[in-house]
């Protein structure tokens, strides 16, 4: 890839990568009125590293997306699956690739201007009543995808990397982003709901460790479908078999009070006392 072609206007700098150019880079275009954003997509980690976790990455944690070419199809397919089915995700846009880019690891994407949830809810500045009222909407959104993940048996709809920093406040929008990892197709749609909602509410924790309490309980009041969230809960805590007891006791062990596992314990709890 040539560098001096995004060295000047009309092109900004989002997301620069890595050291030594590792992982993504992200580029603003914007010319004659119109703005799009550019996703380039690089290896995270040596070849030999990259290979070893490419052959352990879907058998032993359940989840794809390792090379720079994975992730940029999956992203790609996951922004047309969510983005037909009504869910809010950046749109894919049809634009010549810049030279020496290739359509393998480079995707183009509706340029969001907004904040990251993430900010919003760990701003002092903001009230509990506002933060509460965006982790309902988000809830409710949600919600509705969880609905069509569960129905269809389809993993793709749920994320695999949960977080608020994955989330734009855009117009208005709450937009997903970052969905270039996803979960192996064979796993479950309960195991997969188990480990989305544990991460978004691992990331409310860490973002907002004061008002977690009544942070999560406006997202678990809010969702459409509280007795999914509970299934989701009983099978992330119950789960059988090997890989699922070494992922709890490695949660045990790396507790900081806010592990997934504890969530899933805390999610229990809240939705068995929701008030009606």
């Amino acid at each position: 890839m040539t560098e001096a072609v995004f060295s000047f206007s009309p092109w900004s700098t989002i997301q620069d990568g890595g050291p030594g150019g590792a992982g993504n880079r992200i580029l603003r275009w914007h010319e004659d009125g119109s703005t799009a954003l550019l996703k380039l997509y690089f290896r995270r980690t040596p070849w030999p590293k990259e290979m070893l976790k490419r052959a352990t990455c879907g058998p032993v944690e359940a989840r794809l997306g390792v090379t720079a070419e994975e992730r940029c199809q999956i992203e790609r397919d996951h922004l047309s699956l969510w983005h037909d089915a009504g869910f809010c995700v950046p749109k894919l846009l049809t634009l010549p690739l810049p030279s020496g880019t290739e359509t393998r690891t480079a995707n183009w994407m509706e340029y969001l201007d907004g904040p990251l949830l993430s900010g919003w809810i760990a701003n002092p500045d903001l009230s509990v009543p506002e933060k509460t009222a965006l982790l309902a909407r988000l809830a409710g959104e949600w919600g509705a995808r969880h609905q069509r993940g569960v129905d269809s048996e389809d993993v793709r709809f749920f994320i695999e990397h949960a977080g608020l920093k994955h989330v734009v406040l855009s117009d208005e929008r709450l937009v997903s982003i970052d969905l270039e990892t996803r979960f192996h197709p064979k796993l479950c749609p309960w195991s997969a709901l188990a480990r989305e909602t544990s991460s978004v509410l691992r990331s409310i924790w860490r973002h907002a460790p004061g008002d977690f309490d009544v942070l999560a309980r406006s997202f678990v009041d809010h969702h459409p479908r509280p007795e999914l969230l509970l299934r989701a809960a009983r099978r992330g805590l119950e789960e059988r078999g090997l890989v699922a007891r070494i992922r709890r006791s490695t949660h045990r062990r790396q507790s900081d009070g806010g592990s997934k596992t504890e969530m899933l314990g805390w999610l229990h709890d809240a939705v068995e006392h929701r008030a009606p």
